[in-house]
């Protein structure tokens, strides 16, 4: 889309074609989802791990958001997506706000830019949301080691 970004706009597309992969993101995050696998399931696929949380669709959203910052001319699109995510107290959005902030040395991790880096940093806004991640997420997470890891990498004490 960038490299036609000049036509698009010729066309009356490119708002258009901006909504939709903003659209993307939003339907790939419309639920917060961790699959666990325990010692015996590493085991069956040959992980030497004693277990290992999986986030789908995380690396979907990544390489999306680094595909944006790295053609820079829709990088607002990601910056846009970050605050949204940051401004949000929706649980899902706290999810991913959070498995996006852990992952920032991931193979697949966001981009490095300075709103995510900003967000990621504010310790008022890890703590707002790390409340309701506690109330609402951790209850329903299959997970027994997600939220601890998370909380601990991000440099948070857990609540419960």
């Amino acid at each position: 889309m960038s490299e036609y970004a000049d036509e698009l706009a010729d066309d009356g597309l490119l708002d258009e074609c901006r909504a939709e992969i903003t659209s993307c993101l939003l339907h790939w995050m419309r639920d917060f989802t961790v699959v666990y696998f325990d010692r015996d399931a590493c085991a069956a696929k040959g992980w030497g791990r004693l277990y290992f949380d999986y986030v789908p669709r995380f690396e979907d959203i990544c390489e999306t958001l680094c595909d944006l910052d790295r053609f820079a001319r829709h990088a607002d699109l990601a910056d846009e997506f970050i605050t949204r995510l940051a401004l949000s107290d929706d649980p899902m959005s706290v999810g991913w706000f959070f498995e996006l902030a852990r992952g920032q040395d991931d193979v697949y991790h966001p981009p490095a830019r300075e709103s995510f880096q900003c967000h990621f940093s504010d310790t008022a806004l890890l703590a707002r949301k790390q409340a309701i991640a506690e109330e609402h997420l951790r209850p329903t997470t299959a997970s027994p080691t997600y939220w601890n890891d998370v909380f601990t990498k991000l440099g948070l004490k857990a609540l419960l």
